[in-house]
């Protein structure tokens, strides 16, 4: 089970509404619960993604990719015994570009710090869109290297307008998902559990009153990642 799917279903839980199935249909075909055996539900992670040149990727791809390939260099510099740790500032943006590229690059970069040592931050560029910033510290330890900051320039943006594009993009993805078996059941509650985590409850009506209205779902439940309640529905 996935960690959005267990929120909604602590979620679920809470309601007493009756007997809760996860998967009534099977693995990864929708609904992913049915609650009451009636009412099926659809859950989905609400993340900020880019929309560009017609295609959606969720900001968060690239930050799991390139952190990885970051850090499989970071180790190639690690010692037996303790020296002086040095973190990484990391500042990216779309499109990141080659990793393997990246990886040379940050390797190389590294070789000339370690050989022109500076007791002072140190930038490279490691591709058009990553660069570095690397900064000594007094700490001791066996990982010369560690990423402490990152920095996604193509992340944040308006509040209210970010949250309607990236709903109403959940909305119309679980739309055809649901489409072919929507029949199957009498009602049907889409879940967004928020991990985008900037919106405050001044916002929530404001967002709700611009919403694309879906054909399928009864009413859409936005509910907190950590707090595992209710933000807002409609």
């Amino acid at each position: 089970m996935k960690k959005e799917e267990y929120i909604a279903m602590h979620f679920l839980k809470s309601l007493g509404k009756g007997l809760l199935t996860y998967e009534p249909c099977g693995r990864s075909k929708p609904p992913d619960f049915l609650l009451a055996s009636e009412i099926a539900v659809e859950v989905r992670r609400l993340n900020q993604n880019r929309f560009a040149l017609g295609k959606v990727q969720g900001l968060e791809e690239a930050y799991y990719s390139l952190t990885k390939a970051m850090t499989q260099v970071f180790k190639e510099f690690d010692t037996l015994q303790p020296v002086e740790r040095n973190w990484v500032v990391l500042e990216y943006k779309r499109p990141i570009g080659r990793l393997k590229f990246i990886k040379n690059n940050t390797r190389q970069a590294i070789n000339m710090y370690l050989e022109n040592r500076k007791p002072i931050p140190t930038d490279f560029r490691v591709s058009s869109n990553v660069r570095i910033r690397i900064i000594p510290s007094l700490h001791m330890s066996t990982k010369r290297f560690r990423i402490g900051v990152d920095s996604d320039e193509d992340a944040g943006g308006w509040v209210i307008p970010m949250y309607i594009e990236n709903i109403n993009h959940c909305i119309r993805e679980k739309d055809e998902k649901v489409l072919p078996c929507y029949k199957n059941y009498d009602h049907w509650w889409l879940i967004l559990v928020d991990t985008i985590l900037c919106i405050g409850p001044e916002e929530y009506q404001k967002v709700i009153n611009q919403m694309f209205k879906s054909e399928l779902f009864d009413k859409v439940i936005v509910i907190g990642y950590e707090s595992k309640t209710k933000l807002f529905e409609f």
